[in-house]
């Protein structure tokens, strides 16, 4: 092995050593919350804590660094709706996608409860991911396929009482979770002016039936009260 070979090998190794942090602290925020221990995310990835440590100083590092990762996905994915000619497909994929994030990933709820999301880079990345959903926002309205009068708070807190209805169910036994999703996304949609193809589908009477029956569950009632919880608060 020549003396390049022996110099690289070390940092494909730290590479690999920091991957394996990065996955295994997403993995075990998202499933179980921010209380994690350093320990246990060293154990899941297979490393030591000193290693763990060398690669992230601080568990708020990791968390950050996470984070930041979660935010920068989620700006590219919707950057990449700006690419599609149909803006209310554009906004439907960003909303299911806001569902689903937020369906799976305690982590990241807990971040925005306790205001990681206003701090240095979080923040920044924050500020970009808002404006472009506001731009987003503004295209689907001009399209004539979103109420005019939704806000991006709105949009986020409807959101956040989505997933938290489509975890109730899935729990209960009612639906399962991606039926769940599907069906109370699709709810929503049709609420906000978004989905007209779906409207037109299940009938006026039946939308609205579907809606008042929905509205009234126990769980939708609980899931308000989340809602408001976990929401974006902007200022």
């Amino acid at each position: 092995m020549s003396s390049s070979q022996e110099q690289r090998r070390p940092r494909a190794d730290a590479q690999r050593n920091r991957q394996r942090i990065v996955e295994a602290a997403n993995t075990a925020f998202s499933e179980d919350g921010l209380d994690v221990s350093v320990a246990e995310i060293a154990r899941r990835a297979g490393v030591g804590t000193g290693t763990l440590f060398r690669n992230f100083p601080t568990k708020d590092d990791l968390v950050r660094a996470i984070l930041e990762g979660h935010l920068e996905k989620w700006i590219d994915e919707i950057k990449q709706g700006f690419e599609l000619e149909d803006a209310e497909r554009a906004f439907r994929d960003f909303f299911d996608s806001a569902v689903a994030f937020t369906m799976c990933d305690r982590g990241f709820v807990e971040a925005r409860r306790c205001g990681m999301f206003d701090q240095g880079e979080l923040g920044a990345l924050k500020d970009e991911a808002l404006a472009l959903v506001e731009q987003l926002l503004v295209r689907v309205k001009r399209a004539g396929c979103l109420r005019e009068d939704l806000s991006h708070n709105d949009v986020f807190t409807i959101a956040a009482g989505v997933a938290e209805s489509a975890n109730v169910a899935a729990a209960d036994g009612l639906l399962g979770a991606d039926e769940a999703r599907a069906r109370y996304v699709g709810v929503a949609l049709a609420g906000m002016g978004a989905d007209e193809e779906r409207a037109q589908t299940l009938g006026v009477a039946t939308r609205r039936t579907k809606i008042a029956a929905f509205a009234r569950s126990a769980f939708f009632a609980g899931a308000l009260g989340a809602a408001m919880a976990v929401r974006w608060t902007y200022s």
